[in-house]
């Protein structure tokens, strides 16, 4: 989430600051060798520089700007990372208490006590969250000089209740609400230890968790490419990592996913490579249906309400063949085939009994 270009922003920022006599705002972090990264997100200096986040940030602030004639849109921000097989939440004071992974009642998971920010606007929603990936776990090796140790998902929950011209439109126990969210995943990468030069036994046992719980995922994706390719039903390992019971929701198919994969131009790493591209093929063969999330009762009373309007307009389109039908001279075959087939029938018992 915090690219490069970022960061340059950032370390322009912080040496005007310094000139000025000024100092960098800083924060309590960890004392360990596995430092959190001192970057934050900051404004993009133009598009071409805008990193993801910064990209879906300002897409799903568009979209609500363009649909506030047609419903009132509210918009929460959670961000938490997956340390170790342990869920911490970046955005609560206490960024070191472990949070229960739990499913509910509809067998989704979700975090326990995870902490959701009010997101008003896009500048406030990338300054909460750069403050939240300041507090991500990294590390230094012979590859990378800030590895990212642990997965992070940020997630963006959206309430709609729509309008209509003559107000607000009621469901079953008020406003028709509906619910959606938008998660952005940062995955860490798979290592080699050979590779990275990482001795230290906290640093193996961080590789071992990243490699472990992207295999399990691997096995997801494959689980899911299979199923949905062939029609074959069969388990679907989510249970087994902390990040594939986070990414249940997502992936089972209700809703849009899309994998981004970074591959290196390098000869040394073709293997590697070549193993990202299969792991991102595997998830275009996923088949997904994404579904309109509402309370159960206003889906009734809207369902109820579309059958209402289609009796109303079949009613319409009756009377008015009646009409002609009836007249002197009328072309009875002409408006018995404008008719719908399911109306003809009815249609034409209607004008016997007139006629009788």
């Amino acid at each position: 989430f915090a690219d490069a270009a970022n960061a340059k922003a950032n370390q322009k920022q912080q040496q005007r600051r310094s000139k000025a006599g000024g100092s960098s705002e800083g924060g309590s972090r960890p004392d360990s060798s596995t430092n959190t990264a001192s970057v934050r997100v900051a404004a993009p200096e133009s598009n071409e520089d805008e990193g993801l986040l910064a990209r879906c940030v300002a897409h799903l602030y568009s979209s609500t700007t363009a649909r506030q004639h047609a419903c009132s849109v509210r918009v929460q921000a959670s961000c938490c990372e997956i340390y170790n097989e342990t869920v911490t939440d970046l955005l609560a004071r206490n960024k070191t208490q472990q949070l229960q992974v739990r499913q509910g009642v509809d067998e989704a998971f979700y975090v326990d006590g995870l902490t959701h920010r009010e997101a008003p606007d896009a500048a406030r929603t990338l300054l909460l969250m750069g403050d939240a990936l300041s507090y991500r776990h990294t590390r230094a090796h012979q590859l990378n000089s800030a590895s990212s140790r642990s997965h992070c998902l940020i997630t963006f929950s959206i309430t709609s209740q729509e309008l209509l011209p003559g107000g607000l439109q009621q469901g079953g126990k008020g406003p028709v609400r509906r619910v959606g969210k938008l998660v952005l995943v940062d995955l860490a990468g798979s290592e080699r230890l050979r590779e990275t030069g990482s001795n230290a036994r906290e640093a193996v046992r961080e590789t071992g968790h990243i490699n472990k719980s992207l295999f399990t995922l691997g096995q997801v994706l494959a689980a899911l490419s299979v199923r949905g390719g062939c029609g074959v039903t069969g388990h679907v390992p989510y249970r087994e990592s902390r990040l594939t019971q986070l990414l249940w929701d997502g992936l089972r198919g209700g809703g849009r996913a899309l994998m981004l994969a970074c591959l290196s131009p390098l000869k040394a790493h073709a293997e590697e490579s070549l193993n990202t591209l299969h792991f991102a093929s595997m998830a275009l063969r996923i088949k997904s249906q994404p579904v309109i999330m509402m309370d159960p009762q206003d889906q009734v009373v809207l369902e109820m309400r579309d059958m209402i309007k289609a009796l109303q307009e079949d009613c319409r389109n009756l009377a008015g063949a009646i009409t002609q039908l009836t007249s002197p001279g009328a072309d009875v075959g002409a408006v018995l085939q404008a008719l719908p087939p399911t109306l003809v029938q009815v249609c034409a018992c209607a004008c016997v009994c007139v006629l009788c």
